[in-house]
């Protein structure tokens, strides 16, 4: 009787140790793993200019509206404004072209998702507008918008 206690005490030892290294390997297999936002949608924004310092691009966009921009690599980008439905473009493009800006899109991934569903009502919008108050109301608005959702980041 005592060494059936004895081979079951084995046994059950040996198990957990088992089971326990069964799950120490599979945390350190997970270490390699990266987590993906699968709401990153790319998005056009509407690129004005490209700076090599803040004085100089705070000097030039004193006449525009709206903007916001960007500080990569010790340069500022100033984007006009930003559209994720690519029937938009042309119309975006031509009411700055009408102002005497030369713009140039850049499409850049966006993973707020409250900001690309707030986009999506603005784009709507716009598409359904020929009025130029209306057009640069609604940038405007997208702007703002864009500008919360990176606070909130």
């Amino acid at each position: 009787m005592k060494i059936i206690n004895y081979f079951v005490t084995f046994v059950c030892i040996s198990f957990g140790i088992a089971i326990g290294f069964y799950l120490l390997n599979g945390y350190e297999d997970k270490e390699n793993i990266k987590l993906v936002n699968l709401s990153s949608e790319e998005l056009i924004f509407f690129k004005y200019k490209e700076y090599n310092n803040e004085d100089e691009m705070k000097k030039d966009v004193l006449n525009l509206n709206s903007y916001i921009y960007t500080k990569e690599n010790d340069k500022y980008h100033v984007y006009l404004a930003i559209t994720k439905n690519e029937k938009n473009i042309s119309k975006i493009k031509g009411f700055f072209e009408k102002k005497g800006y030369v713009i140039s899109e850049e499409k850049i991934m966006v993973s707020n998702e409250h900001f690309l569903k707030q986009i999506e009502n603005y784009d709507l919008l716009l598409q359904n507008t020929d009025k130029e108050e209306v057009i640069e109301a609604i940038i405007s608005g997208v702007l703002e918008k864009y500008e919360e959702a990176v606070r909130e980041n």
